[in-house]
């Protein structure tokens, strides 16, 4: 039988976290922390998505009306979207540490 050879397959943001990589920070300091400690943190950058999702949708109230055209357009398809990428690896590497403490 051949070997398999796995190309492209990227390690999850949580992989990275506990591998001491990018939010290795985060991973230290709730893989100690009470299970309802690190449920109550995924809720809330639940909520942080959810919001950041509300002004990419409707930017209008969350921007004073002289912020010019570019910076707003930077704050819909730069910014806000790179936000949202980061608070949703950071709920993975919280869920890998539920997941690990579960089995």
């Amino acid at each position: 039988m051949g070997t398999a050879i796995l190309k492209d397959v990227k390690p999850s943001a949580y992989d990275i976290a506990k591998s001491g990589g990018r939010n290795d920070g985060l991973y230290r300091r709730f893989k100690e922390a009470r299970t309802a400690e690190i449920e109550k943190s995924i809720r809330s950058l639940e909520k942080r998505i959810a919001l950041h999702q509300d002004k990419i949708r409707d930017p209008e109230p969350y921007l004073r009306p002289d912020v010019a055209a570019h910076h707003r357009a930077d704050l819909i398809h730069r910014y806000w979207p790179e936000e949202i990428a980061d608070f949703k690896d950071q709920i993975t590497v919280l869920r890998g540490i539920l997941e690990e403490r579960n089995g």
